[in-house]
């Protein structure tokens, strides 16, 4: 049964995640932060998951290290809102039925990402900051955060390439250096 959501000022909930970092006060203007009260112990990583005891289902801890090497790899480069939107469209496509029910089956299914179709070596997190930054972003999707900026958009793609599939009449934002799309 579904609870009523509750808003909760994005400065506070990364306040509670971490000492709130200068670069975190852009995503107030951008990220709607809705919780599911139900939910509220997933903001927790050591709380058990909200789909616990079901085992056949990636932990929250793997799910969250999926996301966040996603956010990393594809938007490192990004201003937050850039960031906040990867996340979105990888939340996005966990919620469609086009597409794979977990996270981790999204960010590793064939073709879908560019960094996931490199070497193993590549996938190296070189950069602690963007990585903190990627696992707050992450943290925050997991919990129910939502970017209104993308919509439902479950495609990108950099502006460095015009991929086969990409359709104007369904351009939805560009941020930074993407274009995002609901397809």
């Amino acid at each position: 049964m579904k609870t009523s959501l509750t808003t909760v000022s994005l400065a506070a909930l990364l306040s509670t995640i971490f000492a709130l970092p200068t670069w975190a006060e852009d995503f107030e203007a951008i990220v709607d932060a809705t919780f599911d009260p139900v939910f509220e112990a997933r903001l927790d990583l050591d709380a058990d998951p909200p789909w616990a005891p079901d085992f056949s289902r990636p932990t929250f801890g793997q799910e969250l290290g999926c996301l966040a090497m996603n956010i990393y790899h594809e938007g490192r480069g990004e201003p937050p809102r850039g960031r906040a939107a990867i996340a979105s469209v990888t939340m996005n496509r966990v919620r469609s039925e086009r597409y794979p029910d977990t996270v981790c089956e999204v960010v590793w299914q064939d073709r879908q990402f560019s960094w996931t179709t490199v070497a193993p070596r590549h996938h190296v997190i070189s950069d602690s900051d963007s990585w903190e930054q990627a696992l707050v972003v992450a943290r925050l999707f997991l919990s129910g955060a939502q970017i209104s900026l993308v919509g439902d958009a479950t495609h990108y793609h950099s502006i460095k390439v015009q991929p086969h599939w990409q359709d104007e009449s369904k351009l939805v934002a560009q941020l930074g250096e993407h274009v995002f799309y609901a397809l």
